[in-house]
């Protein structure tokens, strides 16, 4: 790796903070600083600074004025994704970090500015500047589960499809929790994101790095309690869009069929599945559900749907469901799902043929907008 290869604008009114972190630069031989502003910018005069420079970070300056600092990582991000911002303080100040990441920093130093957490710094710095190096990866696939009615087992069905796409893809899988009043995926800690805190906006721009991880899958989990005002929906786009971006693929478990989030999911999914029990009742409700959304103009293979549930016991025949739902069944989930998740059981077996339908429709979806 080349020295000083990392280019630099530098932001810092406190002077003493500046001297200190400047005088170990020459040592680490990494940062390039271009220039070296002595207060916060205006957001004109940050903008033409960027513009005319391109650096690849920020060394920012968050003790002084953490408003300004905060505003300053905002525009940085939203205009400027590409450019990484640096959070520089006097101290380790946990609030200050936690409240720096939320903004969209990538990253937080601290006098004295050890060498050694600098370098472990640089590390993950280098880590995440990978992607921006080569060519653009292609756009990752968001899929969505809804149930027909509550309790048809969407979401232990998407908790399994994404680990198993993980398994299958190598790829980076997040797990989205869009239950809001009863999210059971998994619980946001102090230092985490929750779905209702993304679509308010109180997480940040940079909220894929405040993820829950579970095993090796991320999950965005629901909020702790019901929220008391409905979350911000008109924001569902913008968040699908950035998880398409951060991850190979999305999977969303949704609320039932006919609640607002699960209609607007609809739009967004490259594939949308819909789960119904075995039992006649849920057959019969779920066919319901897929009349009404045809005759409110969504194409009936725009919603694939998948039987959970189902025993040999219960006679039922793909031709014979698909003869109740009006149209074909995308796949049939064996009993006792929770129970039997290896891989070589029968429903390891039926879980890993429909990560391979998933991909398939996710792919075919690819290709058709493209043309």
């Amino acid at each position: 790796m080349p020295d000083f290869d990392l280019e630099c604008l530098f932001i810092c009114p406190n002077r003493e903070l500046a001297d200190t972190f400047l005088k170990t630069v020459p040592g680490m031989r990494v940062f390039q600083v271009l220039a070296d502003l002595k207060s916060y910018p205006t957001e004109q005069v940050l903008e033409m600074r960027l513009r005319q420079m391109n650096p690849h970070l920020v060394l920012l300056d968050v003790a002084s004025d953490p408003a300004a600092a905060g505003t300053i990582i905002e525009s940085i991000v939203r205009a400027r994704p590409e450019t990484q911002v640096i959070g520089l303080h006097t101290h380790n100040d946990p609030e200050a970090i936690l409240s720096s990441l939320r903004r969209g920093a990538i990253e937080f130093l601290y006098a004295p500015f050890d060498p050694a957490i600098q370098q472990e710094a640089i590390s993950r710095i280098r880590r995440l500047r990978k992607p921006t190096a080569t060519e653009e990866r292609e756009p990752g696939h968001v899929i969505s589960l809804t149930n027909a009615k509550p309790g048809s087992g969407a979401s232990t069905l998407a908790a399994r499809l994404a680990l198993a796409l993980e398994r299958e893809s190598s790829g980076r899988v997040l797990l989205i929790d869009a239950d809001m009043a009863g999210g059971t995926q998994a619980v946001a800690g102090p230092d985490s994101a929750s779905l209702e805190a993304v679509l308010n906006g109180t997480a940040g721009l940079n909220w894929p790095r405040h993820t829950v991880k579970a095993g090796p899958i991320e999950v965005l989990p629901a909020p702790a309690q019901p929220p008391s005002e409905t979350p911000n929906l008109a924001r569902l786009h913008e968040v699908l869009e950035t998880a398409r971006h951060t991850y190979d693929w999305t999977v969303v478990d949704l609320p039932a069929m006919f609640e607002r989030l699960s209609l607007l999911a609809l739009a967004e999914a490259d594939a949308y599945y819909m789960v119904t029990g075995a039992d006649l009742p849920s057959l019969h409700l779920a066919r319901r559900a897929v009349t009404l959304l045809q005759t409110s103009g969504v194409a009936r293979d725009r919603v694939r749907v998948i039987v959970n549930g189902i025993s040999k016991r219960d006679g039922l025949a793909p031709a014979d469901l698909a003869k109740i739902l009006s149209g074909p069944v995308e796949a049939m989930m064996p009993r006792d799902a929770a129970v039997s998740a290896a891989a070589d059981s029968e429903f390891g077996k039926a879980i890993h043929s429909l990560a391979a339908k998933v991909k398939a429709v996710a792919l075919a979806a690819r290709e058709a907008a493209a043309n």
